[in-house]
């Protein structure tokens, strides 16, 4: 084994050794606090439930120990069936009320845990998102959260180790009422069963974080790959796709089927264990019986208790198993929880400003770790302008976007808003004053209208009709089988790239925002629709200002001020007649024999 196999190792082993019980419950813990009576219930249940099921084998007693002793009447046969009926049936009744109950409530954490961890990630800002692939986060949010991991230990796993120790407890009093020495006998076995099991369990949960992180890589390998298909199939890239996929698998299937094997072992050691209980039983017992130390109806007994201790001995077992695969997707979700938040709200927000907004930059500077995006970067922008940032590739103008409407925040400097400071204002309401549309349009897979409403209430038709007619796609809805209500399929495959850009306009514009990001948003539209788009832009919200960036001349000749990014910097500022004699300016934009408009 390598080097770096060993330190992976090691590092895997330290992490699992972090993953406790009590950490597990202590994340669990406030779940149930939501839900107290139904808690008490099933603490005070259980026992009452245990009760009537280790009470039948006493019935079952009287009834061979009258029949040896001669001394069975019809009287006796009917009151000792009669109770061991109604027993029975008590017992039957409890425990289907119990197990409907614990299996509502592991579905229903398993719903809690889902909605808290997406409110979560819906909060924190692009950086989780770059850190953490997509296919990582699909993972933790539904395989580590299932109902048959995490939601079922929850509740059914806590309480049928509760239900198993009653049960045993239970079951080792009664056989000591019986016989001392037998059942201490019997006990044996099922101690080292117990010890068994507990070192085992460390060795599973081991190959539990094993098994979740592979399935996090496929996870992560299927959503990339499917979302280039067109890429893969463009390059004729499928054979070595189809390879990529298949190694992923296998790496997936080695490790689900090493935490299968070791699950398989000590599930079998458990059977094996209790069968060893009854022989020791049938054995000893019977030699007791036939010795005349123990009676018969004793030793039915008994050997009924012994097969009632069956499944509470695995339900133990399963609860270390369990309990560690738990904690391991617990650490995986906390990974998650705790990751800290970049973007903060301000203790006593601000209201959005009613007069007309100014947007100053002052020295702004943005890193990424051992990378320097932008630099200094200072202007001011009123409302009602239209600002353009030009630039080569990777100068920072998307980047520069992003610190409007604060997906990121500035390391050096700071943005201001009619003289206060960005984050001086509510977040929420910042937001929904801001109209975004990015570089690569994101459609979800629901009808255009629902894509332009984006969820947002006390937007009316001739608002809607509006916003269509300003992003151009009106001509093109009579293209579309049922118009606004087509369902456009994922990410909009469906639609050209126009027919996307125009979209993500119109959903940036039908709530009227006060600033308005365009992200080179246009550069899929033919020079005639983005020209009637600018007319009907600046009517539209006579007062909105525009930020946007675009490689297209024509474009920036609609801007009031350009400002020229290089390596991060600002380079020159002004309008296409004054940056028209700039060098840098000329070499992206301007053809050497091409006049400045």
């Amino acid at each position: 084994m390598g080097l770096n196999s060993l330190n992976s190792l090691n590092a895997l082993n330290s992490t699992v050794r972090k993953h406790s019980l009590l950490n597990t419950l202590s994340w669990l813990w406030p779940y149930w606090k939501e839900m107290p009576y139904r808690l008490v219930f099933l603490i005070i249940a259980t026992p009452m439930m245990v009760g009537f099921g280790v009470w039948t084998p006493q019935f079952i007693k009287n009834l061979f120990d009258a029949m040896q002793a001669q001394s069975l009447t019809r009287e006796v046969l009917n009151q000792n069936v009669t109770l061991l009926l109604g027993i029975g049936l008590l017992h039957f009744a409890l425990h289907s009320l119990i197990q409907n109950l614990r299996g509502w409530t592991n579905c229903y954490f398993e719903h809690s845990f889902r909605v808290r961890l997406s409110h979560v990630m819906l909060r924190l800002g692009l950086g989780f998102f770059q850190r953490f692939r997509t296919g990582d986060i699909t993972t933790r949010l539904v395989d580590d959260i299932s109902e048959k991991k995490l939601g079922w230990f929850a509740c059914s796993g806590i309480f049928r180790l509760y239900e198993a120790f009653l049960i045993i407890g239970g079951c080792l009093y009664c056989m000591l009422q019986l016989h001392v020495g037998l059942t201490l006998l019997t006990a044996l076995p099922m101690l080292a069963v117990a010890l068994f099991y507990v070192r085992s369990s460390r060795q599973a949960q081991t190959y539990s974080q094993q098994s979740q992180t592979a399935i996090s890589e496929l996870n992560a390998y299927l959503t990339s790959t499917l979302d280039g298909i067109r890429v893969v199939k463009a390059y004729g890239q499928e054979q070595r796709a189809s390879k990529a996929f298949a190694h992923v698998v296998e790496n997936q299937y080695s490790k689900d089927m090493a935490l299968a094997r070791i699950k398989s072992l000590l599930e079998l050691s458990y059977s094996r264990f209790a069968e060893i209980g009854i022989l020791v039983v049938f054995l000893a017992g019977g030699w007791l019986v036939i010795q005349g130390q123990l009676k018969l109806g004793s030793l039915i007994a008994f050997n009924n208790y012994i097969f009632m201790l069956l499944w509470p001995l695995v339900d133990v077992g399963q609860f270390f198993i369990k309990g560690r695969q738990a904690s391991v997707s617990v650490e995986r979700v906390r990974e998650l929880e705790n990751y800290p938040p970049e973007i903060t709200q301000a203790n006593t927000p601000l209201p959005w400003p009613d007069s007309s907004l100014e947007l100053s930059l002052n020295q702004v500077s943005f890193a990424y770790p051992h990378h320097q995006i932008l630099n200094d970067i200072s202007f001011k922008a009123q409302a009602g302008e239209i600002i353009a940032l030009a630039g080569a590739i990777g100068s920072g103008k998307s980047l520069l976007l992003d610190l409007i409407p604060r997906m990121l925040e500035p390391a050096q400097g700071e943005i201001k808003l009619n003289g206060k400071a960005l984050q001086a204002y509510d977040l929420e309401q910042l937001r929904s004053q801001i109209g975004f549309v990015s570089q690569t349009p994101n459609l979800f897979s629901a009808s255009i209208r629902e894509n332009i409403l984006f969820g947002r209430k006390g937007i009316s038709d001739h608002e809607l009709q509006a916003a269509i007619q300003v992003a151009q796609i009106e001509q093109d809805l009579p293209l579309f089988s049922e118009g606004l209500e087509t369902l456009i399929g994922q990410r909009g495959v469906k639609l050209s790239g126009g027919q996307k850009q125009r979209i993500a306009i119109a959903r940036a514009l039908v709530h009227k925002p006060h600033i308005l990001i365009l992200d080179d948003c246009t550069s899929a539209l033919d020079a005639e629709t983005e020209a009637r788009f600018w007319e009907a832009l600046r009517q539209f919200v006579p007062g909105m200002l525009v930020l946007l960036v675009t490689h297209r001349v024509a474009t920036l000749q609609q801007a009031d001020q350009i400002i020229l990014l290089k390596n991060g910097r600002v380079a020159a500022q002004g309008n296409h007649q004054q940056l028209s004699q700039n060098s840098l300016y000329q070499q992206l934009y301007l053809q050497p024999s091409e006049p400045a408009a």
